[in-house]
């Protein structure tokens, strides 16, 4: 999946994924994504592009009804880890490089879709346990 892909960078002993790998540019090597998967539990990493922030896997409280509303409570996590990030960085004097809108990248379009229209009233059925 596309999450995979960036969190676990091909190691140079792959000689074939690591020279088809996309290096960022200087000017994209500290900007903070986030990006969230399912696999019906619950995955997701904050990532600087030089490096994994923080990386959780767990399983989700609530057996999902569907892959759409697994993916919006990883998302819903990995905003939460997010925002913690955000938080540290500003303690540490690092919220310049933070600054501005974070890309948090998610492999199910339902979910897009879904948190494009995002009411608090339809999110409190997926995220109450």
């Amino acid at each position: 999946s596309t999450v995979q892909a960036f969190n676990h960078f091909p190691h140079h002993h792959d000689k074939e994924a690591y020279d088809d790998a996309i290096a960022p540019s200087p000017s994209e090597c500290h900007q903070l994504t986030a990006f969230s998967d399912a696999c019906w539990g619950g995955q997701f990493g904050n990532a600087v592009k030089d490096g994994t922030l923080a990386w959780k896997a767990v399983r989700q409280k609530r057996t999902a009804l569907s892959s759409c509303e697994a993916e919006i409570v990883a998302t819903n996590e990995c905003v939460e880890e997010l925002l913690s990030v955000c938080y540290r960085a500003a303690d540490l004097d690092l919220l310049e490089e933070v600054s501005g809108p974070t890309a948090v990248y998610n492999d199910n379009q339902a979910c897009v879709n879904w948190s494009a229209s995002l009411t608090t009233f339809r999110a409190l059925r997926l995220l109450v346990p």
